[in-house]
């Protein structure tokens, strides 16, 4: 049976200079099941807006409204394995944070991750930001207890538009992502499938521009 998540603001800020945000799990009859501590945006950017106010690449935490959850995701081709990463800051496990339908934001790869270069970079373009490796651990075993998965999350900063009340868990169906990982290696290129198959690729272009080389990660949505 599925869980639902809803995130809230407090008046304390963590050591790193953000705002303090609470992530909270219920269950389907409303009771709560526990909380992570978390961070949205950049430490100099804690605007809390609604999704109809916010805007791409301001920085900002996360904006109200309700999303639909994706599946968790490893980077490593072993679930449970922690060592791999997503890519500079976003650590081992990434779940996509989807607007449901009637969310008027436009901001876009939003997602639940850690802020795995927290030491020197603190925070995160807009994502939630799972703080230390143990809240990774604790997020990861809410996909594995017996409660069931996370479905859904509502972001409620008091601004009004959302329900007043724990998260129906139960939202429509998240699209399909399908992930591929390209990141340079021993003078060639690499791509990774979503079934964990390493490819030699040339000529790749990314937003019809030639990749340059690094890493990045594609995500490729199926509706």
């Amino acid at each position: 049976m599925p869980t639902a998540l809803r995130l809230t603001k407090t008046d304390r800020r963590d050591s790193r200079g953000g705002t303090v945000l609470e992530l909270a799990r219920y269950d389907v009859k409303g009771a709560h099941l526990g909380t992570i501590e978390v961070c949205s945006g950049s430490p100099a950017a804690q605007v809390f807006r609604k999704a109809a106010d916010s805007f791409p690449r301001s920085y900002e935490p996360v904006p109200e409204g309700e999303y639909i959850l994706g599946d968790l995701l490893f980077a490593s081709t072993r679930r449970g394995d922690y060592n791999a990463t997503w890519g500079e800051g976003l650590g081992p496990v990434w779940t996509d944070v989807i607007p449901a339908p009637g969310n008027p934001t436009r901001r876009e790869a939003i997602g639940i991750h850690e802020d795995a270069n927290r030491s020197v970079a603190p925070g995160t373009a807009g994502c939630v930001g799972l703080r230390t490796r143990e809240d990774v651990k604790r997020w990861v075993s809410w996909w594995e207890d017996a409660y069931g998965r996370p479905t859904g999350l509502i972001v409620d900063y008091g601004l009004g538009t959302v329900p007043p009340r724990a998260p129906a868990p139960a939202p429509p169906r998240a699209p399909v992502v399908h992930y591929y990982k390209v990141f340079d290696k021993d003078g060639g290129r690499v791509l990774i499938t979503p079934d964990g198959k390493r490819v030699l690729v040339t000529g790749l272009k990314v937003n019809g521009k030639p990749f340059q080389g690094g890493e990045i990660l594609i995500g490729v949505k199926i509706e």
